[in-house]
């Protein structure tokens, strides 16, 4: 069990990384600071982790099925332009492999595992299949988010200038699916602390770039 004390540590640690990330985009140096998102999402990943609680083999296999399943996903989706649409990644996620930075299967592991633990959070005693469908619903509102600066802040571009409708109900599908395999070992593991001020602060931090760089 950590303290409450390491608790507001990796809480000023979350809010520190947002913060400085938000201001730096938003100056003379952005491009600096756009191309250390992978680092950033890195270090959230590292947080978020640290205070998840009763590890076992069944909860690592789970999570590294859903970090190579939603990497294969992006990489079909590259190829073909017909599952998500036409798009193509940038250069600001960092490496690489088969045209999709490694970092997104990373961030649909901690948005697949984050929203879980927030729905659950909140709504303990909700049917499964009515809190796996919130907690999707959950990760599309984050793209939706997302979306609209992908290619300002140099994420991905869009062949027809932005997200088709389709995009958002592929979102959904695979993060319901996701959200299948990482539940059922899940069920008692304690609520994660940092789910839920790591996905606000995600939330605040593309709420107010969509202002600032629109």
């Amino acid at each position: 069990m950590l303290s409450s004390k390491a608790s507001k540590i990796a809480f000023g640690i979350l809010l520190i990384l947002h913060l400085v990330g938000f201001i730096g985009i938003n100056s003379s140096k952005s491009e600096l600071f756009l191309s250390l998102s992978a680092v950033h999402l890195i270090i959230s990943a590292l947080v978020l982790f640290w205070f998840h609680q009763k590890w076992d083999a069944k909860q690592a296999i789970a999570l590294i099925l859903i970090f190579v399943l939603s990497f294969g996903l992006e990489v079909a989706g590259i190829q073909s332009r017909v599952i998500f649409g036409s798009y193509d990644y940038m250069d600001m996620l960092g490496t690489k492999g088969l045209e999709v930075p490694f970092v997104i299967g990373l961030l649909w592991v901690m948005l697949v595992y984050a929203s879980q633990h927030i729905v659950k959070a909140f709504y303990p005693r909700y049917n499964r299949f009515v809190l796996l469908l919130a907690a999707s619903a959950l990760m599309v509102f984050l793209d939706f988010l997302i979306e609209p600066l992908s290619e300002s802040l140099g994420y991905w571009k869009w062949t027809e200038g932005s997200a088709p409708a389709q995009n958002y109900l592929v979102w959904f599908i695979a993060s319901f699916v996701f959200q299948l395999i990482l539940a059922p070992c899940q069920r008692e593991v304690p609520i994660n602390k940092m789910a839920l001020p790591l996905f606000i602060f995600f939330v605040l931090f593309f709420f107010g770039l969509n202002f600032t760089l629109a």
